[in-house]
């Protein structure tokens, strides 16, 4: 599978904000579920559940079916639990690393717009040229001929 690479117009354009929403949403999710995991603050937990089942004396004919059972879940809210802090992770990084390369690109081109130099949608970069001979006006390339800039 080829990873398709976005344009300099397209990252310029990143709306980051339902990013930030996921983030936000996953720490929360995450919290909750490490609560019913691990029973920090000492509520009802999994952990809990399973501490007393092992503890308990079970007896009858269902007896090794439900502790196994009960401890089984106890070990898949752990599993969920670590998935969520898993997925909070790549969303956090995503959003990061997103954030950094909107930065960077910026700052690349401010820093070339003040040597004459413009970055158009695709990345490319596009010298200006200058108005006449001997002229200090330069011309931005996407100019019409007012000098306005066309998008």
């Amino acid at each position: 599978m080829a990873a398709e690479t976005m344009t300099a117009q397209e990252l310029t354009d990143l709306r980051l904000g339902t990013l930030d929403t996921a983030v936000s949403d996953w720490e929360k999710m995450h919290g909750k579920l490490d609560t019913l995991a691990t029973g920090v603050g000492g509520g009802v937990s999994a952990q809990r559940l399973r501490t007393q089942a092992d503890a308990a004396d079970w007896k009858g004919a269902n007896a090794t079916v439900s502790k196994e059972f009960v401890t089984k879940i106890a070990v898949e809210f752990q599993d969920v639990a670590g998935q969520a802090k898993s997925v909070l992770g790549i969303l956090r990084d995503a959003s990061a690393a997103f954030k950094k390369h909107k930065t960077d690109l910026r700052t690349v081109v401010d820093d070339v717009a003040k040597r004459n130099i413009y970055i158009n949608a695709k990345g490319g970069a596009v010298a200006s040229v200058p108005l006449g001979r001997g002229s200090r006006q330069r011309r931005h390339p996407h100019a019409d001929r007012r000098g306005t800039r066309r998008r």
